[in-house]
């Protein structure tokens, strides 16, 4: 009933908006090129907006005879028509716009100072377009870069490069992009990426900074063996801000003075001192690194273990477990999911072509994985993925729509090049506690029980400091088909 009566009441206040009468303020937008003007009510603006409740009190505000004229040419009149809607009926018609124009539609948000209306649309771009924020996040993250409040959007920014580095690294725009936001992802401790390849990247950014030659060639060679000192000067300028945000203190010593040692010169002393210091001083005499050292940094995670799936795959498998569409609830990204992927067959095989990949639930929980004789490998289905002998040799593997819900693939015969087997392993939550004399009987029969394989659905607290994870086993195949 409430939200039967809100409706009515959003209907009716709408429908004032193309009522002229008694509408007592015109609220002209945009400029000469892109220019509308829009009629409305004092009294509901200045209810709903802490921007016109402070504009339209004024005493300088401009006059025409009862009409009160407000001018707003920083904004568009498309943006604005949605603005007053959200004034007017406090809703949002989200399916009828773009990404990007609702992007428009927040910065807009953000001046007039609707900060639910900026918060509906952050949580409508997280929930809905997260296929779009992960293809051109770049753009978001410039555009909610510009404002505080943009929080949600920046984290799921920043989340998306956790998850999938190369989606920043390897994109046409990260060249492209400025020092500050450059920076911002250098600073995130989760960049789940080997601190040398970061560094590497960050070369090539710092080489597109530096002006290109008078003939349009590059300004510094990509052979560094050809840098010259003038061209490691020009470079250091480019990466000044940039270099204090690297992990050097997690770079391997060989990749360290092999990559570092004839750039050198670019470094602050007092770097290239502690780095010195760290490295090559005798461990006997050298404990740890001092964390308070202004360069130090904490070590990032390490890339996930495995030569087929990165951690965008990961993050989606464990969204595909629990069920999460992104439309009613946040998705996982690599960083914040519940479970561990266990490597338990190695591949010697690399791939270069991730993007398309197929996961699929059995329709026949009996049928999900069957292993028929030694002849066979691990197969889905009665008829679904078979693969038998030498899996790498042509039709030795084959695939029949049956027991799960997706077809695997419309070829019936076929060959694999390699393939993985992973076991899914809830994460324990690890931590001390405080042990009570009058339950320690209590607590190590619970903790036992759950260490057993017992209740899964909350996260275990054990008083320990290293524990296995547990759970029950699943495959998880990835192929590859020729």
């Amino acid at each position: 009933m409430k939200s039967d009566l809100f409706s009515v009441l959003s209907r009716d206040l709408n429908e004032l908006l193309s009522e002229h009468e008694e509408q007592n303020v015109i609220i002209q937008i945009g400029n000469e090129v892109n220019y509308k003007e829009f009629y409305a009510h004092s009294i509901i603006l200045r209810a709903r907006c802490k921007y016109f409740k402070s504009g339209l009190s004024c005493d300088w505000v401009k006059r025409e005879g009862n009409r009160i004229i407000f001018k707003k040419p920083n904004i568009t009149p498309e943006v604005f028509e949605v603005i007053l809607k959200y004034i007017y009926s406090a809703t949002i018609a989200f399916e009828k716009y773009d990404v990007m124009h609702l992007l428009d539609v927040l910065v807009a948000a953000d001046e007039l100072l609707l900060s639910e209306m900026a918060e509906s649309i952050q949580e409508y771009l997280l929930n809905h377009k997260a296929e779009w924020l992960q293809k051109d996040f770049t753009k978001l993250l410039r555009k909610s870069q510009e404002f505080d409040w943009c929080g949600k959007v920046q984290e799921c920014c920043q989340a998306i490069v956790c998850n999938d580095p190369l989606c920043l690294f390897e994109s046409s725009e990260f060249l492209t992009l400025e020092e500050n936001l450059v920076i911002s992802f250098l600073k995130l401790d989760n960049l789940i990426m080997k601190e040398i390849e970061i560094w590497n990247y960050l070369l090539k950014w710092g080489k597109s900074q530096i002006p290109p030659k008078e003939d349009g060639s590059p300004a510094i060679d990509d052979d560094e063996s050809k840098w010259t000192k003038d061209d490691i000067h020009i470079l250091g300028k480019a990466l000044k801000g940039c270099i204090p945000h690297i992990r050097w203190f997690h770079i391997e010593p060989n990749l360290l003075f092999n990559k570092i040692w004839p750039l050198k010169d670019i470094f602050p002393p007092e770097l290239l001192g502690e780095i010195f210091r760290y490295y090559f001083t005798s461990k006997s005499n050298l404990t740890s690194i001092d964390s308070s050292f202004i360069y130090y940094k904490p070590q990032r995670p390490l890339p996930f273990e495995s030569s087929i799936l990165q951690q965008l795959h990961v993050a989606k498998l464990a969204n595909w477990i629990d069920r999460k569409d992104g439309r009613n609830d946040t998705p996982y990204t690599y960083y914040n999911i519940p479970y561990n992927l266990k490597l338990l067959g190695d591949t010697p095989c690399t791939w270069d072509n991730l993007n398309e990949f197929k996961i699929s639930r059995p329709r026949r929980s009996e049928y999900a994985i069957r292993i028929k004789d030694r002849t066979c490998g691990p197969c889905f289905g009665d008829k679904d993925l078979w693969m038998t002998s030498n899996f790498n040799e042509d039709e030795n593997c084959s695939a029949v729509k049956d027991d799960y819900e997706l077809e695997i693939t419309p070829t019936e015969k076929f060959s694999v090049d390699e393939y993985e087997v992973f076991q899914v392993l809830n994460k324990i939550i690890i931590k001390d506690v405080v042990s009570n004399e009058n339950n320690n009987d209590n607590n190590d029969e619970e903790q036992a029980g759950n260490l057993a394989g017992g209740d899964n659905s909350t996260a275990n607290e054990v008083n320990v400091e290293n524990v296995e994870d547990v759970t029950d086993t699943t495959h998880i195949f990835r192929t590859f088909l020729n």
